[in-house]
């Protein structure tokens, strides 16, 4: 028999109000410890047999933690993680930028069948509303719709999905996408005969789904690898898609958003070229996939933020000088062997997004909710802020990226962006508003692949400060001679409350900074 820590609640996620149990099956007798984000053991025992492990954390202890047990005599280990999060009445969100990529709609071969559902159970849907993810991006491709030409049908695990997204109050951002063998051979629709096809599928899942579905996102990175055959990658060829679509959904849903065209990395040329046909006429929103792992979302050559922007350049150059919604519906950081640490997905995710909200991103997708694999080697199995179902630490266990989103939507939900503090490299403090009240994201910049360090400097307030750290952890800091001293390092803190400046000039707050920098 091997010794196992087992989720007794799914994915080993609790609310802070929740008994925190962890099944285990052990042969003789263990000990085990628990360990915080940071390092720090927590917690410590020993336990015998199977049943459930009960972790009696003091209430506030929020966060996200790693679970281990070692057999006695030094035999067998076994670990898992698991998450405790402060409550979120995700029905009470109305809108959010708060996003995150599935993939319910991936069916093996042909079947229809909901136990065919191959890469991702409609199961963890509850664990995106934990999360505070308001949107999930998932696809009901051409080909599974329309298996039989000029006849649609809707697969039992796509309604099924759909209907759990539904329950959970989590809305759908839908993928039209692929091709069908029964137009232009499976290519990439690009005659009339295929274009014309593609529209009315298009048409014929807003009808089917109503109101579920808000908007639709026509194709997925088109400039990339997922369009084939005459049109392949063609700026031309997704215009005609595009435009084919967008006026047949309209006619369908005039209220219906058009996003498109997802393209991948950040293809400047393509999309001058395509946004020169006319498409931004076509387009209720742009979306792109700005990867840039393994690098750092601040510490690039041109950080996310100033790539960002000079795509929101070229939109108002073809656009009469006006904006027009920006998206990424997709952005991600993997952790498989090679690429970045468990504990750096977690910075540069909340880092990435703040960092596109201060330049007015609408909305951002994590990629992906969860792993879809579980060997280490494989990037596009470790994209996940889950652990895949047969990973040994558990199915669905939380990776710390998980706690930090969920902490990030919890604080930054109903937030305003006011501005980008005017402060010394490598700190970056970023200032929101939530109401009525300054709320601060803060961090330091790795430099050179290498944390920073710790910085310690004082604030000017009158007042307490609430701070609350990347996992979830809230302190309440005391002013002392009518500073507050804070510490800040590579995993972002939310500082809530009034501090005494008169914008980021403070003498108060960049003076503390200078006697540290110099």
């Amino acid at each position: 028999m091997n010794n196992t820590l087992e989720p007794v609640q799914l994915g080993n996620v609790f609310l802070e109000d929740e008994p925190v149990r962890v099944g285990v099956n052990i042969r003789g007798g263990a000990s085990w410890q628990l360990q915080n984000f940071v390092g720090e053991v927590v917690l410590q025992g020993h336990h015998t047999g199977t049943g459930e492990l009960r972790l009696e954390l003091p209430r506030g202890e929020r966060g996200h933690y790693v679970l281990s047990l070692t057999a006695d005599g030094g035999g067998q280990k076994a670990t898992t993680s698991l998450a405790v999060l402060e409550p979120f009445d995700l029905g009470a969100v109305d809108n959010s930028p708060f996003g995150v990529c599935t993939h319910f709609g991936q069916l093996r071969g042909e079947d229809t069948d909901l136990n065919s559902v191959s890469r991702e159970s409609p199961e963890v849907v509850p664990l995106i509303g934990l999360a505070g993810f308001k949107t999930h991006r998932d696809e009901l491709t051409w080909i599974r719709t329309e298996p039989v030409k000029g006849t649609c049908v809707f697969p039992n695990a796509h309604r099924h999905y759909m209907a759990s997204c539904g329950e959970h109050a989590v809305g759908s951002l839908i993928i039209l996408d692929y091709g069908n063998r029964n137009y232009d051979g499976g290519d990439t629709p690009h005659t009339d005969e295929g274009l014309d096809g593609f529209a009315n599928y298009a048409r014929q899942i807003v009808r089917r789904y109503g109101a579920q579905i808000k908007e639709v996102e026509v194709w997925n990175e088109y400039n990339g690898s997922f369009s084939k055959g005459p049109a392949k990658k063609s700026p031309e060829g997704y215009f005609e898609l595009l435009k084919r679509t967008y006026r047949a959904v309209k006619e369908e849903r005039p209220d219906l958003k058009v996003i498109g065209p997802a393209g991948v990395t950040l293809p400047y040329s393509w999309l001058d070229k395509l946004f020169a046909l006319g498409a931004l006429e076509y387009l209720d929103a742009v979306s792109v996939h700005p990867y840039i792992y393994p690098r750092q979302p601040d510490t690039v050559k041109d950080s996310l933020s100033g790539l960002l922007t000079r795509l929101q350049n070229l939109i108002k150059h073809h656009n009469g000088g006006e904006p027009k919604p920006l998206q990424l519906t997709e952005i991600g950081w993997p952790t498989h062997r090679g690429g970045v640490l468990v504990r750096d997905q977690a910075r540069y995710a909340v880092r990435s997004f703040v960092m596109a909200l201060s330049v007015g991103v609408e909305r951002m997708f994590w990629y992906n909710f969860l792993s879809t694999g579980a060997d280490s080697t494989k990037k596009e199995h470790n994209f996940g802020l889950l652990h895949h179902l047969d990973d040994p630490r558990g199915a669905y266990t939380p990776k710390p990226a998980y706690v930090a989103l969920a902490v990030l939507a919890r604080q930054l939900t109903g937030a305003h962006f006011r501005e980008k503090e005017a402060t010394p490299d490598p700190i970056y403090s970023y200032l929101f508003e939530r109401d009525g009240e300054p709320l601060r994201v803060m961090w330091v910049a790795s430099r050179g692949g290498q944390d920073s360090g710790a910085v310690a400097f004082n604030l000017r307030a009158r007042e307490p400060l609430t701070v609350t750290d990347m996992v979830g952890k809230v302190r309440r800091l005391e002013p002392q001679g009518g500073d507050v001293r804070l510490g800040l390092s590579a995993s972002p803190i939310y500082v809530r409350g009034q501090v005494e400046d008169s914008g980021p000039a403070s003498e108060g707050f960049l003076e503390s900074l200078r006697r540290l920098f110099g």
